[in-house]
């Protein structure tokens, strides 16, 4: 009876335990993974549907398109209900860790609706800076493609062209590029520069768009060339008037965040330097109060300056239009 080598068996079993181990359990795993994380993005698809049918049906159109204007602005593909569910969430959160962790029921109300409104001072402020970013960037935008435009006389091309020059300039880059695939997929150019005005929010874009499209019902190549020439020459002006008055009114913004900064350095001081001061704030109810208010003093201030003092300057504009 023929012998059954016993080294070459064990090699064998080894070899497919380890295989079976390492790749057909793996995929299995892998498998389950993937199902297991599809399963769970169409339960959080599921969820936004029913959160975003639920916003769309309670609050109106004019505050929807608000706030996804405001998010677009700062860069953000967000739908209104994508922004409601943040600012819900973080207003939970406050709530929550001020009222199990810190111990003030007070604060936990105050912070809870703060936290409300925190998302749309955070990308208010993004926003603002990102809208600085593109201001400078849309001026140099603008001369090139009105030049290029007068040398090839094809608007289209010109934008292209000028897109190309722009890359790694961000933010501007990215919408243009967005501006120059909507044109590649049957959107009208004068409809492509409406939509990468919206995104900037920048007039002076709006502008060449509105230049455009006039532009082109006028028959001489020469009246073309101008009237897009004078979107230019406006947003110029503007530019150098914009420079004077923000030089005037950066010194009042930082004096105001300075003072707003000095208040935690004095809670500060008082939890080093004075006995039980840390105590009496926040297991006190008298302190827990006293520091309820504070804090709502001081949120209040920090929205003040954000919404008012610190607005981009068109805002201030239109108010005094209005």
């Amino acid at each position: 009876m023929p012998t059954i080598p016993i080294g070459p068996l064990i090699v064998f079993l080894i070899g497919t335990s380890l295989y079976s181990f390492l790749f057909v359990d793996s995929g299995k795993s892998e498998i389950f993974k993937t199902r297991k994380k599809q399963s769970l993005n169409m339960r959080t698809n599921s969820f936004r549907l029913r959160f975003k049918e639920y916003a769309d049906g309670k609050v109106k159109y004019s505050k929807r398109a608000e706030k996804e204007t405001l998010c677009l602005n700062a860069g953000l593909d967000w739908s209104y209900s994508d922004f409601l569910m943040v600012c819900v969430g973080i207003s939970l959160f406050f709530l929550v860790f001020f009222i199990f962790i810190v111990g003030n029921v007070y604060m936990a109300i105050i912070f809870a609706i703060f936290g409300y409104t925190l998302p749309e001072q955070i990308i208010g402020l993004i926003r603002t800076k990102r809208l600085a970013k593109l201001e400078k960037q849309i001026g140099p935008f603008m001369n090139m493609v009105i030049k290029r435009y007068e040398f090839t006389e094809d608007f289209e091309k010109s934008l292209i062209g000028t897109t190309k020059e722009f890359y790694g300039t961000e933010p501007l880059y990215t919408e243009l590029s967005k501006t120059v695939s909507e044109v590649a997929v049957g959107i009208s150019t004068s409809e492509a520069l409406d939509n990468l005005s919206k995104r900037t929010a920048n007039k002076y874009l709006k502008l060449l768009a509105d230049y455009y499209k006039i532009a082109y019902t006028l028959g001489t190549d020469e009246v073309r060339k101008k009237l897009l020439g004078q979107a230019y020459i406006q947003y110029e002006e503007n530019r150098k008037m914009k420079s004077f008055l923000k030089e005037q009114i950066s010194e009042p913004i930082r004096d105001s965040y300075l003072m707003v900064g000095a208040v935690p350095l004095f809670f500060g001081f008082g939890v080093l330097f004075i006995n039980d001061y840390l105590d009496f704030m926040l297991n006190d109810p008298i302190g827990q109060i006293g520091m309820a208010v504070c804090s709502m003093g001081l949120l209040v201030i920090i929205i003040f300056i954000n919404k008012v003092i610190g607005a981009p300057l068109d805002k201030h504009e239109k108010k005094k239009k209005q």
